[in-house]
Protein backbone atom coordinates (compact mmCIF):
# COMPACT_ATOMS: atom_id res chain seq x y z
CA UNK A 1 0.00 0.00 0.00
CA UNK A 2 2.82 2.40 0.82
CA UNK A 3 4.49 1.63 -2.53
CA UNK A 4 1.28 2.37 -4.43
CA UNK A 5 0.91 5.70 -2.65
CA UNK A 6 4.54 6.56 -3.34
CA UNK A 7 4.12 5.73 -7.04
CA UNK A 8 0.99 7.87 -7.22
CA UNK A 9 2.81 10.77 -5.56
CA UNK A 10 5.71 10.53 -7.98
CA UNK A 11 3.31 10.47 -10.93
CA UNK A 12 1.23 13.37 -9.59
CA UNK A 13 4.29 15.47 -8.77
CA UNK A 14 5.90 14.71 -12.09
CA UNK A 15 2.74 15.57 -13.97
CA UNK A 16 2.66 18.95 -12.28
CA UNK A 17 6.38 19.79 -12.28
CA UNK A 18 8.12 17.94 -15.07
CA UNK A 19 8.99 19.77 -18.17
CA UNK A 20 9.08 22.99 -16.19
CA UNK A 21 12.32 22.58 -14.27
CA UNK A 22 15.43 20.47 -13.91
CA UNK A 23 14.51 19.43 -10.37
CA UNK A 24 11.40 17.70 -11.72
CA UNK A 25 13.47 15.83 -14.28
CA UNK A 26 15.99 14.87 -11.64
CA UNK A 27 13.30 13.55 -9.28
CA UNK A 28 11.75 11.45 -12.04
CA UNK A 29 15.09 9.97 -13.02
CA UNK A 30 15.59 9.10 -9.35
CA UNK A 31 12.10 7.59 -9.30
CA UNK A 32 13.09 5.30 -12.19
CA UNK A 33 15.95 3.99 -10.05
CA UNK A 34 13.86 3.47 -6.89
CA UNK A 35 13.79 -0.02 -5.37
CA UNK A 36 9.97 -0.03 -5.31
CA UNK A 37 8.50 -1.08 -8.67
CA UNK A 38 5.38 1.03 -8.11
CA UNK A 39 7.51 4.14 -7.69
CA UNK A 40 9.33 3.33 -10.95
CA UNK A 41 5.98 2.85 -12.71
CA UNK A 42 4.68 6.14 -11.31
CA UNK A 43 7.84 7.94 -12.41
CA UNK A 44 7.40 6.59 -15.95
CA UNK A 45 3.77 7.69 -16.07
CA UNK A 46 4.67 11.13 -14.77
CA UNK A 47 7.45 11.55 -17.30
CA UNK A 48 4.99 11.00 -20.15
CA UNK A 49 2.30 13.13 -18.51
CA UNK A 50 4.79 16.01 -18.46
CA UNK A 51 4.57 16.29 -22.28
CA UNK A 52 8.30 17.03 -22.27
CA UNK A 53 10.11 15.42 -25.25
CA UNK A 54 13.35 15.22 -23.26
CA UNK A 55 11.62 13.26 -20.50
CA UNK A 56 9.96 10.95 -23.04
CA UNK A 57 13.35 10.26 -24.64
CA UNK A 58 14.92 9.58 -21.25
CA UNK A 59 12.19 7.03 -20.51
CA UNK A 60 12.68 5.31 -23.88
CA UNK A 61 16.40 5.05 -23.13
CA UNK A 62 15.74 3.70 -19.62
CA UNK A 63 13.28 0.91 -20.51
CA UNK A 64 15.91 -1.66 -21.63
CA UNK A 65 17.62 -1.35 -18.21
CA UNK A 66 14.42 -2.20 -16.29
CA UNK A 67 14.68 -5.76 -14.95
CA UNK A 68 11.07 -6.39 -13.87
CA UNK A 69 8.72 -7.43 -16.66
CA UNK A 70 5.62 -5.76 -15.22
CA UNK A 71 7.42 -2.45 -14.79
CA UNK A 72 8.74 -2.65 -18.38
CA UNK A 73 5.19 -3.32 -19.56
CA UNK A 74 3.90 -0.29 -17.67
CA UNK A 75 6.68 1.84 -19.10
CA UNK A 76 5.82 0.75 -22.65
CA UNK A 77 2.14 1.42 -22.00
CA UNK A 78 3.07 4.88 -20.73
CA UNK A 79 5.16 5.53 -23.83
CA UNK A 80 2.15 4.75 -26.00
CA UNK A 81 0.66 8.00 -24.63
CA UNK A 82 3.63 10.20 -25.57
CA UNK A 83 2.34 13.17 -27.53
CA UNK A 84 5.18 15.66 -27.62
CA UNK A 85 8.02 13.84 -29.35
CA UNK A 86 10.95 14.74 -31.57
CA UNK A 87 13.22 13.01 -34.09
CA UNK A 88 15.57 11.68 -31.39
CA UNK A 89 12.58 10.16 -29.56
CA UNK A 90 11.30 8.53 -32.76
CA UNK A 91 14.69 7.01 -33.55
CA UNK A 92 15.15 5.68 -30.00
CA UNK A 93 11.54 4.46 -29.86
CA UNK A 94 11.94 2.54 -33.13
CA UNK A 95 15.06 0.87 -31.74
CA UNK A 96 13.27 0.03 -28.46
CA UNK A 97 10.25 -1.43 -30.25
CA UNK A 98 12.52 -3.62 -32.39
CA UNK A 99 14.48 -4.83 -29.34
CA UNK A 100 11.41 -5.43 -27.20
CA UNK A 101 9.39 -7.23 -29.88
CA UNK A 102 11.67 -10.26 -29.56
CA UNK A 103 10.17 -10.91 -26.10
CA UNK A 104 6.84 -12.66 -26.75
CA UNK A 105 5.48 -11.67 -23.34
CA UNK A 106 5.81 -8.01 -24.35
CA UNK A 107 4.00 -8.19 -27.72
CA UNK A 108 0.73 -6.54 -26.54
CA UNK A 109 2.64 -3.63 -25.00
CA UNK A 110 4.90 -3.28 -28.04
CA UNK A 111 1.82 -3.23 -30.29
CA UNK A 112 0.29 -0.50 -28.12
CA UNK A 113 3.55 1.46 -28.23
CA UNK A 114 4.46 0.86 -31.89
CA UNK A 115 1.75 3.05 -33.47
CA UNK A 116 3.77 6.11 -32.49
CA UNK A 117 6.75 4.57 -34.32
CA UNK A 118 5.81 4.12 -38.01
CA UNK A 119 8.89 2.09 -38.93
CA UNK A 120 8.41 -0.29 -35.99
CA UNK A 121 4.75 -0.78 -36.80
CA UNK A 122 5.63 -1.98 -40.32
CA UNK A 123 8.30 -4.35 -38.98
CA UNK A 124 5.96 -5.79 -36.35
CA UNK A 125 3.29 -6.53 -38.94
CA UNK A 126 5.81 -8.59 -40.90
CA UNK A 127 6.72 -10.60 -37.79
CA UNK A 128 3.15 -11.34 -36.68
Amino acid sequence: MVGHAAGALVAAGAQRDLGRNKDGRRSSRQGLKDADPLVRQGAAQGMIASDNPTMSLELVEFVPDEKETQVRKTMLQSLSHARNTNDAFTKAANKLAAQTSSDETMIPEVLAFAPICPRSRRNLRRRC
